[in-house]
């Protein structure tokens, strides 16, 4: 596992390897998750699938080039967590998403309130 670590590393020496999804049959591949920079990903979008007998990558698949679909997993990846802004940042998201759930919630019970008075 480390000799075709370090071998992805040789060929991509500007990504960082985010996971590792070992193979525990000898016929399944071993699955690698590189972060290229400006990812915006935390987890990385490319993958490498390896043959676990010789170490050769024999697929990979680039989730920054899939078009609309990959647009749309890094949009709602960004809007969920805040990923690329700072921790301050991303304190300030919390806050905002807290305050909108709490408006939702009010709205909703004072709704209810007003229509079981009728």
């Amino acid at each position: 596992m480390a000799e075709v670590s370090t071998s992805l590393l040789a060929v991509y020496p500007e990504a960082k390897v985010t996971g590792v999804q070992d193979s525990s049959r000898p016929e399944r591949p071993y699955v690698f998750n590189l972060s290229l920079p400006g990812d915006l990903h935390p987890g990385g979008s490319l993958k490498l699938y390896v043959n676990p007998q010789d170490g050769a990558v024999f697929e990979s698949f680039d989730m920054g080039d899939t078009g609309p679909v990959g647009l749309y997993r890094r949009f709602f990846y960004i809007l969920h967590t805040g990923h690329p802004f700072p921790w301050w940042g991303r304190l300030l998201w919390a806050v905002c998403s807290a305050i909108g759930l709490t408006l939702i919630l009010t709205g909703s019970w004072l709704s209810i309130k007003r229509w079981r008075r009728r």
